[in-house]
């Protein structure tokens, strides 16, 4: 963090020690980029040498801008050190969290319906399964007695295939 910083934050300290307003006033002038608030301003521009430079020169905006992004990093910094996290980033996190949370809910409810329909699935199962196994042994024996039939006719046939054939053989 930069000597500016921390001499800026010595001058609103002081200047806190005055008043609950100048609390209010400071969490507003931030919020709106460090515009609005006249004796806040003149504490910043004081604080970042920005009082010795007139704001009419082509330079001031340029400076100014620079001095409000080294201030809005440092004061992230700061706020690091302490542990403590800015309301915006917390409501961003607040409301990611909330969507996560209704989509867990959601999936725990799509797991206990899976749940429900594979336990429904598997009383009716085995009785789908003996049916299943009935048909397959009812083909099985229609095959069977086709094969079986098959058969017959071929041995009935064969005698006379096999006198041909030993009747060219001798």
């Amino acid at each position: 963090m930069d000597r500016n910083f921390y001499e800026f934050w010595g001058q609103l300290f002081l200047s806190l020690a005055k008043g609950q307003k100048q609390i209010e006033d400071f969490r507003k002038w931030f919020g709106q980029g460090l515009m609005g608030y006249e004796s806040l301003n003149a504490m910043f521009r004081k604080a970042y040498g920005l009082d010795r430079i007139e704001e009419e020169s082509p330079d001031y905006g340029e400076i100014w801008k620079k001095s409000v992004e080294t201030f809005q990093k440092s004061f992230q910094e700061g706020l690091s050190l302490l542990d403590v996290v800015p309301r915006g980033e917390y409501e961003k996190l607040a409301q990611k969290c909330a969507a996560l949370e209704k989509s867990v809910a959601e999936q725990e409810e799509t797991i206990r319906t899976l749940k429900r329909l594979l336990t429904e699935e598997a009383n009716d199962a085995p009785a789908a399964a003996i049916e299943d196994l009935q048909k397959l042994l009812r083909n099985q024996q229609d095959q069977f007695q086709e094969l079986l039939k098959n058969m017959t006719l071929l041995f009935d046939k064969a005698p006379e295939a096999v006198r041909g054939v030993r009747k060219k053989g001798h």
